[in-house]
């Protein structure tokens, strides 16, 4: 009787607290900006290729990242480190992940001087609202002393990944819940292939509570290699979750409704529930493959628990027999705050029973990442050390680096410090307000340094032009200091810099020009400082052509809220009231009150001299309609954003009215039709995206005719035909072509091969034939994609200019051997998988950094990285002729023939 009074307890605390955060307004629902348009129709297939008919046959590794880490802090027995990635994720759902999402960044908590073949480490996931590493981290931290390390990762849209304008972990749309899910297994999948191949960790796991454990069964499941899958608290698909517990009262099934209603579908709300149900299914753990090693998979559920019902646990365990449930009294809750023993208890039982995966080669592997473990053969360079000393007394010797001992060694003895080689390549200081002055000329004297993070201090002046020394650096940490004086241009030498964070400063002058003259920059973070002015018109064309991978963070556009000296002129505030009429007054509309001056405050509007220059409408569904025709009435407009919306029809004649246009971005939406002819009438646009619509008809001709044109972005819509024979000549510089997944056939015309594109990727279609024009010595091209085509040419004949960073040539029918010129190359990806190659993989340079699977299935290919080469006898007969004299030339493929497999 006791027992069934405190189950209901359990069970009532639970609503209680889900009343209060579901049914209050304290906090808005869940998908208030609808499904999700496109971007709902692109997850939903993106998450069937994750079942089993799918991914049967093409489980192989996932892609490697390598995170770049800064130490916390570190004590004698275990280190905290925090990382920074780029999403592993394929172009696609990178492209549909907010800007904030795609840098990734993971915490882990590792115990010191232990070698990783005798540790374990388990991935943790992040539940619903869970946005910091703390809660997960006090969960593993215990495990340090059973050796077991602890690696949290932040979800993308939670924490620092958040969107702007989505509120707390209250997801705007339906398809947000499927893109973190399907990007939260694409980062966690490639962590632990991490741990595996980079760091030599035997045993290793995912778990995850509620959400999280969701996605941990998942990424157990699709992990190509045994690991402990340890869910706990969670049900077995977001139905559950959405559709019958505690969160369908927190979910906003009106908003859904009248989303549908407008595009004149007209549901109940009971069959809003039941397409959600539909929507949701895709998230159900028990269709997908069952994990490798299901007696490592461990459950462990509550009795009494008010989200999530007894049945839904059940199901899971059934689909995958010899894994255990373990229940613990208590609800959701409680059991959060009261279990955190037993959620330890199953990670340790599940590490015990999870296959220590270890070949020969690994063997080889984990002996050398032994020795690198140990302390270091390589004694701190001289000339580093002597460095980082007079750095200490720059400080007047702070407390904070109290252990820069110069009777000890830097490398392994001196709190944020990390060496490669003897090298210095990572100085962290940070979290001590009582270091004062400004950042010391000597810091251009670590010559080989990677990484520098000097934050939370209380650092002024402005960034010595010392830094330039530094050709090495990766990543700048700055922030919270009171640096000050306009962002030095001279920061623009450094080249490799990926991630520069100068938030929380007292930056004054514009927004710096020149990064778009750093070709590797990925992330630019500057809010919470002073900076003024317009966002530069040289942002529509960065340097290595790759515009939408730069997240550039202004703290709600800080810039464009300062106060306007000049007033909003009364014609442009007029057409944005009738534009704003046109789409039936939306919510996101809301702040154009005309009351209030519109250059100062609405939403999605900025000025220069009482002028509308930036209109921007997005990342909202409920607004559905035409692009109005009042758009050409903002005669001083740069910027036109109308993007991730569902608009339809096609982009108005009025647009032609906008003389100064700059930038256009129209991506993610329902547009249609052929691209009309009179956007060549455009003279000043230099970035068009039309992405993710529904435009069909041939690549317009006309593009020729737009001299300032940099970048061309009609990826995923229903373009057909071939590429225009006017692709030949261009009235100004070639245009960066971004075509994939389109409907596009026929050979490209031999006119190309005079052209000098920045980058091309046409991935995805159907073009045949020879694809070795975009190739040339004197060209300057960085990026070119032609995978999964049906281009058929000898690559050996190609050659390569010297600025090339970005190849895939996978999925054609290209033969030829590889050009030694490769090795000259700095690649930062290669991929020439499912083609025809034979021949000597060469060596050198970057080429034997890449993974054995990117150079896979060719006809005859062998040598590093490639473990094993073999070919079947019925290949030799069907090689191509010119291939099978590269084949008959080359030893070490002779070697082979004369070995062949036969069936």
């Amino acid at each position: 009787m006791v027992s069934a009074r405190l189950g209901m307890l359990h069970y009532v605390i639970d609503h209680v607290y889900g009343a209060f955060m579901h049914r209050t307004r304290i906090t808005p629902p869940f998908f208030s900006r609808g499904w999700g348009g496109p971007k709902l129709e692109l997850l939903e297939r993106m998450a069937k290729q994750l079942f089993p008919m799918y991914v049967e046959g093409h489980n192989w590794p996932p892609p490697l990242v390598r995170p770049v880490w800064r130490t916390v802090w570190e004590t004698k027995t275990a280190r905290l480190r925090e990382g920074v990635f780029q999403t592993p994720c394929d172009d696609e759902l990178t492209a549909a992940l907010p800007p904030e999402s795609r840098t990734a960044r993971v915490a882990w908590l590792v115990p010191k001087n232990v070698p990783p073949q005798k540790m374990s480490c388990v991935v943790h996931l992040a539940g619903t609202g869970d946005h910091t590493y703390d809660r997960r981290l006090r969960l593993g931290g215990p495990l340090v002393k059973q050796n077991i390390a602890t690696m949290v990762l932040e979800s993308p849209l939670y924490g620092r990944r958040r969107p702007f304008l989505q509120r707390g972990a209250r997801l705007l749309c339906v398809s947000d819940l499927l893109l973190l899910g399907r990007a939260t297994i694409d980062e966690s999948r490639s962590l632990l292939h991490w741990l595996d191949t980079e760091e030599g960790f035997g045993k290793m796991g995912v778990c995850g509570l509620s959400m999280g454990g969701v996605h941990a069964s998942m990424v157990g499941s699709l992990h190509p290699t045994p690991v402990a899958t340890l869910p706990f608290l969670s049900p077995h698909s977001a139905v559950v979750a959405f559709c019958e517990g505690i969160l369908k009262y927190g979910t906003a099934w009106e908003a859904l409704r009248e989303e549908l209603a407008a595009q004149k579908i007209t549901m109940t709300l009971d069959e809003v529930r039941e397409k959600m149900r539909t929507v949701l299914s895709l998230t159900d753990v028990t269709r997908f493959p069952i994990p490798k090693n299901p007696d490592a998979v461990i459950f462990v559920a509550a009795t009494d628990d008010g989200y999530i019902p007894k049945h839904s646990v059940l199901e899971l365990q059934k689909a995958w027999p010899g894994s255990e449930v373990r229940w613990v009294t208590g609800g959701h809750v409680s059991s959060f705050i009261l279990h955190n023993d037993e959620f330890r208890r199953a990670i340790v039982d599940g590490l015990d029973r999870a296959t220590t995966h270890i070949t020969m080669k690994l063997l080889l592997c984990l002996s050398m990442l032994f020795i690198s473990s140990l302390p270091s053969s390589y004694s701190c360079n001289s000339k580093d050390e002597n460095t980082l000393l007079q750095i200490k007394k720059h400080f007047n010797n702070p407390d904070l680096l109290s252990t820069w001992n110069p009777a000890t060694d830097c490398c392994t003895s001196w709190t944020g410090i990390e060496c490669t080689n003897g090298r210095v390549t990572l100085l962290s200081m940070s979290k001590d307000n009582n270091l004062v002055g400004h950042i010391p000329d000597q810091i251009g004297d670590l010559l080989e340094l990677q990484s520098l993070e000097m934050s939370y201090m209380n650092l002024t002046g402005n960034i010595p032009r010392t830094i330039t020394k530094l050709k090495h650096l990766d990543f700048i940490f700055l922030k919270w200091n009171r640096l000050s004086g306009p962002i030095p241009d001279y920061i623009s030498e450094l080249k490799n810099v990926t991630f520069m964070d100068l938030s929380y400063n007292k930056f004054t002058g514009p927004v710096p020009g020149w990064l778009t003259q750093m070709p590797k920059l990925q992330t630019f973070q500057i809010d919470n400082n002073s900076l003024t002015g317009p966002i530069p018109n040289s942002f529509g064309s960065f340097a290595d052509s790759l515009l939408i991978r730069l997240s550039i963070f202004f703290a709600a556009l800080f810039i464009s809220s300062l106060p306007s000296s000049y007033s909003c002129n009364p014609k442009d505030k007029n057409t944005l009231l009738q534009i704003k009429k046109h789409f039936n007054n939306p919510k996101l509309l809301s702040s154009w009150d005309p009351q209030t001056d519109c250059c100062t405050s609405w939403t999605g509007i900025e000025c220069t001299n009482g002028r509308v220059t930036l209109f921007s409408m997005a990342n909202d569904d409920s607004v559905v309609g035409q692009i109005p025709d009042q758009i050409g009435d903002l005669p001083e407009l740069r910027t036109l954003e109308m993007s991730s919306i569902n608009l339809t029809g096609n982009i108005p004649r009025t647009i032609t009215k906008l003389k100064h246009l700059v930038l256009i971005f129209l991506s993610w939406n329902r547009l249609s039709g052929p691209i009309p002819d009179y956007i060549s009438e455009l003279k000043s646009v230099t970035f068009l995206d039309i992405s993710f619509n529904k435009f069909t008809g041939p690549i317009p001709g006309w593009l020729t005719q737009m001299p300032k044109l940099q970048t061309f972005q009609a990826n995923n819509n229903s373009l057909t035909g071939p590429i225009p024979n006017s692709f030949g000549s261009f009235v100004g510089n070639a245009p960066n072509l971004f075509l994939p997944y389109n409907k596009l056939s026929g050979k490209i015309p031999e006119s190309l091969s005079k052209i000098d594109f920045q980058a091309v990727v046409l991935k995805g279609n159907g073009f045949t034939g020879d694809g070795s024009m975009f190739f040339g010595g004197n060209k300057r091209t960085v990026q070119l994609d032609l995978s999964r085509n049906l281009f058929e040419f000898d690559l050996s004949k190609v050659k390569f200019g010297k600025s090339m960073a970005l190849l895939d040539l996978s999925h054609n029918r290209i033969f030829g051997t590889l050009p030694r010129e490769l090795t000259e190359l700095r690649l930062e990806r290669f991929n020439i998988s499912y083609n025809r190659l034979c021949g000597k993989i060469p060596r050198g340079g970057q080429l034997q950094t890449f993974k054995s699977y990117e150079f896979a299935e060719n006809r005859c290919l062998c040598g590093s990285p490639l473990k094993k080469a073999w070919v079947h006898a019925s290949m030799v007969g069907s090689l191509h002729p010119t291939q099978l004299q590269h084949f008959h030339s080359d030893l070490h493929t002779m070697q082979l023939l004369h070995s062949v497999k036969e069936d």
